[in-house]
């Protein structure tokens, strides 16, 4: 691992870090392609590449008063600000903005909750280029189509043939259904079908006797949708993944896999403490990672292929460790232009032995280059940011040329938070 461009980014924030942050600050700097967005807390959520090779960021700005909003940032491709725009849930509601999702012509959707006096909503909308809403709203929103009870974590736009514009949304919730096998209260992964014109298709559940929570959804290319997130049963967690038709009818059961367990498959249950965090479809079918706890019960991260319907690939589960072999988590992953994989995390606690010794930081940004048949971590990992605060990688994007960025979230200190993005190189090194 090279360790010199970690040791440059950490003196650079430790100097922001000690100075009021104006907007001369920002994009800054030049020689380097570290940029930071936004004032006060701001928390990288989710980031998507416009036809013209400009990105929007998706972040949560957390106001002072405890609210919450939609915070989107549209950067160049040097990084440098275009423009940024506020969006509100409702009026004091706290918002949780979780995906962004490219859907042709330049436009895009974002999805995610929204808190308020009634309980937790699941709030979407459609928004072109230059962050405008261009979809409709529903009574109680200014800006966001409305699903009452779900907690909505992604989105898709579906394939058509009569022309209306249709999305399926996943998330959960304790809503009991009609359909519902099993009535205990408990949260399940609710699939539902929308158009932007307040007409819902359908709405399905699914899950075991235990806690099921949605993660990420795909429309496959019988028009179905793959589903991924994860069940519980008591205290332990699995990845949990199931194909439905194109109504949302899974007649087949869901397979559970452990990725700190041997058991896995069809019929299985979870028998470890596996968390799925973040979900790519890959050339092979779909990179799954996230955290689980190893023999020693400590945090690490993990990841897991499956083919395009679900199955998981012959060996293809391995828990990924750093250089330093500290305690890690992937948040979220992309297959790069060489057909290789980048996962971006977090060290909770960087304070390593041996030939790191003496270095000591709270949690720090991780960026690992994975073999995408083996998931084997390929020449190392990589590390970035403050000496101050708690940073991480919460999203990745592969661009065209093999390079990758990596939305974060950069803590400052003192209550400022700002929205990170980093330009690195095929082996998850800075660029300068």
């Amino acid at each position: 691992m090279s360790f010199k461009p970690t040791i440059y980014l950490l003196a650079f924030l430790s100097l922001c870090a000690g100075c009021g942050l104006t907007e001369d600050d920002n994009p800054s700097p030049e020689d380097v392609f570290v940029k930071f967005y936004g004032r006060g807390s701001n928390e990288a959520v989710d980031l998507q590449r416009t036809s013209t090779g400009d990105v929007i960021i998706l972040a949560k700005n957390q106001l002072e008063d405890g609210d919450a909003d939609f915070y989107l940032v549209k950067v160049d491709e040097a990084g440098n600000e275009v423009d940024s725009r506020i969006l509100d849930g409702s009026d004091g509601s706290e918002d949780q903005p979780k995906k962004i999702k490219a859907v042709g012509n330049d436009e895009f959707l974002i999805v995610g909750q929204m808190s308020t006096e009634t309980g937790i909503h699941g709030i979407w909308a459609r928004i072109n280029v230059n962050l405008e809403v261009v979809s409709s709203a529903e009574s109680g929103s200014e800006f966001f189509n409305v699903i009452d009870s779900v907690e909505a974590v992604d989105i898709i736009a579906t394939t058509e043939d009569d022309g209306i514009a249709k999305y399926v949304i996943i998330g959960h919730s304790r809503k009991i259904y009609s359909s519902d096998i099993i009535r205990n209260g408990n949260y399940q992964i609710i699939l539902t079908k929308e158009d932007d014109e307040d007409s819902t298709y359908w709405v399905k559940s699914h899950g075991f006797s235990g806690n099921e929570f949605g993660l990420a959804l795909f429309e496959t290319p019988q028009r179905g949708i793959l589903a991924v997130g994860e069940a519980s049963e008591g205290s332990n967690r699995g990845v949990y993944v199931f194909e439905t038709n194109r109504y949302g009818t899974n007649d087949q059961g869901g397979d559970v896999y452990n990725a700190s367990s041997a058991t896995s498959g069809e019929g299985a249950s979870p028998s470890a403490d596996d968390i799925p965090l973040g979900v790519a479809e890959t050339s092979l079918g779909y990179s799954i990672v996230g955290s689980t706890l190893d023999q020693n019960g400590r945090q690490v991260g993990f990841h897991i292929a499956v083919n395009a319907s679900g199955q998981q690939l012959e060996n293809k589960t391995f828990i990924l460790q750093n250089d330093y072999n500290l305690a890690c988590q992937a948040i979220d992953v992309a297959e790069t232009a060489y057909g290789e994989l980048m996962v971006t995390g977090s060290i909770p606690v960087f304070a390593p032995t041996g030939d790191g010794a003496g270095v000591n930081k709270l949690e720090q940004v991780f960026v690992s280059r994975l073999h995408r048949l083996s998931g084997r971590i390929v020449g190392g990992d990589q590390n970035y940011g403050t000496t101050v605060g708690n940073d991480r990688g919460n999203a990745v994007l592969a661009l065209p040329g093999g390079d990758v960025l990596v939305a974060t979230t950069i803590d400052f200190g003192s209550g400022t938070k700002m929205v990170g993005l980093l330009r690195l190189n095929r082996y998850g090194e800075l660029k300068d």
